[in-house]
């Protein structure tokens, strides 16, 4: 009798244990997840084509594995910590500054939140599956949790405030870095980064780019007042160098060309200050006659002028630094006008002249018309 009963109770327990188990798991499915930011919603709601109205469950979040949701003026992730299957997620360019809710998506490969007002990327520590971190144009200061993501291929922590990028230097597999707008000194640590091909480091304070030399660089962007400091003779995989401030432009060093754009104002003088240097410092001449439509240069300010260039946008001229081979080439300059040229009269003019023409055709044609019938008569 007794152990009839001890069987009936333990089989009594076996199941009310199940069905603890089981219920809530199939209540949660459908509950629904509070996401009081309405835009966010929507967005949710839109990736998974649903109503935008819809009442998103714990099911739907947990079904979410892409979100894009850029520019939509989102400003509160609350709700975000469901969807915990999310692979790839774009928040960039809206107003939030707490992302506390990411910190559980640990299946997320892929991140952007560029152009936001986040200070603390602390929830982002243990996200190590992340292969592709965007966070520039935000306010952070301190990104050593982002030490352990060391999976990272692509990391863009530009226009920011960070000053040290020193506790990076585990993060091997970098491919791309962009450091551009920030107060950093050192760089140090980029002669860890062997499989580094990309980086940008314009608008930095880095006096010492000898950590350069030491990569397989194939692009790199630095400043215009850098251009000292980098010895391009020393990177000898480097294909395309882009040079910020102004003027603007790249290097192709496949097809030894500088090519620059620049705005100037219409029917005047064009004066540019000659910007390929040795890396001394001292600035290499255009070589003799290859200047194009007629322009000068003055060795004293290093300065060519163009005087008269007509309808002509594009001018070029041929630089040789013989003592480094493989940087020569030639510079090519791409103007924009400030307004369109034009010879003689003014669009306005034109169109007041045309139709004063128009209205003297119409009065001396009425006029004949009106003779015509009076002599019939």
């Amino acid at each position: 009798m007794l152990t009839n009963t001890f069987h009936k109770v333990f089989v009594f327990l076996l199941v009310s244990l199940i069905l603890l188990a089981a219920t809530p798991a199939a209540l949660a499915d459908d509950t629904l997840v509070d996401i009081p930011d309405a835009n966010l919603k929507k967005a949710i709601n839109a990736q998974l084509n649903l109503d935008i109205n819809h009442s998103l469950t714990v099911s739907d979040m947990e079904s979410l594995t892409e979100l894009y949701a850029s520019e939509l003026n989102i400003s509160n992730l609350k709700g975000l910590e469901y969807a915990v299957n999310l692979d790839v997620l774009y928040l960039d360019k809206n107003n939030i500054s707490d992302i506390s809710a990411l910190s559980n998506l640990t299946n997320l490969s892929e991140l952007g939140l560029d152009g936001n007002k986040i200070s603390d990327i602390s929830a982002l520590s243990g996200l190590t599956q992340l292969e592709y971190l965007y966070v520039d144009s935000n306010n952070i200061s301190n990104i050593s949790t982002l030490a352990n993501l060391l999976n990272l291929k692509e990391l863009y922590i530009d226009a920011n405030h960070i000053s040290n990028i020193s506790s990076l230097g585990n993060l091997t597999n970098l491919e791309s870095f962009s450091i551009a707008g920030n107060p950093i000194f050192d760089i140090s640590i980029l002669r860890n980064f062997s499989g580094l091909t990309t980086l940008d480091m314009a608008g930095t304070v880095v006096e010492d780019a000898t950590p350069l030399y030491d990569l397989n660089l194939k692009i790199l962007s630095i400043s215009f007042d850098q251009k000292p400091i980098v010895d391009l003779s020393k990177i000898k995989t480097l294909s395309l160098l882009f040079i910020s401030d102004d003027p603007v432009y790249y290097i192709d060093l496949d097809e030894d060309t500088v090519v620059f754009t620049k705005t100037v104002p219409v029917d005047s003088d064009i004066t540019i200050t000659n910007p390929i240097y040795y890396s001394s410092g001292n600035p290499i001449p255009p070589k003799d006659g290859t200047i194009s439509n007629g322009g000068t240069y003055n060795a004293a300010t290093n300065t060519i002028t163009w005087t008269d260039l007509g309808t002509d946008s594009s001018v070029r001229f041929d630089f040789d630094n013989e003592p480094v081979p493989g940087f020569s080439g030639s510079v090519v300059y791409n103007f924009s006008f400030t307004e369109p040229k034009s010879s003689g009269l003014s669009t306005t003019t034109w169109v007041i002249i045309i139709a004063a023409i128009v209205l003297i055709i119409v009065v001396v044609g009425g006029f004949y018309l009106y003779s015509s019938k009076k002599n019939n008569k």
